[in-house]
């Protein structure tokens, strides 16, 4: 459900993971790919979808899901260059969607731009648990921005749902 004409933007982003040395850790059924001579494994999680690890270097944390790289925090220069750059492609910025956002560091970003909305969805709301009580408060804060709903469930259902013409820049966190 995109809007139509010039007004419009897709951005896919991803997250390209460095070397990385595998591990086989005796309680997990992965082979997650972290450093272990750097990062600290801090958290094992179980979802429905996917085994999650957090691990933490310096003050920099790193969700794992299945083995890949999901999300780091914090992250607030990729995240201003990133939200910045999306946010003018679109000559007004409305209505934002984004799936699997994870940290908030994107919609704290995007908010600078005082859209009507945000609708952010995250397939698996353990990543977002995970992720949570490390957050600073001006990253929690952005989930109880009015602006600003949280969804659980697939993008494409949500999309299905949702009326046509209703985003201006629809945000796409791949691992």
């Amino acid at each position: 459900r995109l809007t139509g004409g010039v007004g419009f933007a897709v951005v896919v982003c991803g997250f390209v993971t460095g070397s990385a040395v595998s591990l086989e850790l005796n309680s997990l059924k992965l082979r997650p790919r972290f450093a272990p001579d750097r990062e600290q494994l801090t958290a094992v999680r179980e979802s429905p979808y996917q085994q999650l690890l957090l691990t933490e270097y310096r003050g920099q944390y790193t969700v794992y899901g299945n083995g890949e790289v999901l999300a780091t925090y914090p992250e607030r220069e990729d995240a201003q260059a990133e939200a910045h750059f999306a946010a003018n492609l679109v000559p007004q910025l409305r209505r934002v969607l984004i799936a699997g956002e994870g940290t908030n560091a994107i919609v704290r970003e995007l908010l600078r731009y005082h859209p009507e909305r945000i609708d952010v969805v995250e397939f698996d709301p353990a990543v977002s648990a995970l992720m949570s009580e490390r957050l600073t408060a001006e990253d929690r804060a952005v989930a109880t921005d009015p602006a600003v709903r949280i969804h659980t469930g697939d993008i494409a259902g949500f999309l299905q749902a949702s009326p046509a013409g209703k985003y201006d820049l629809i945000w796409l966190r791949l691992p």
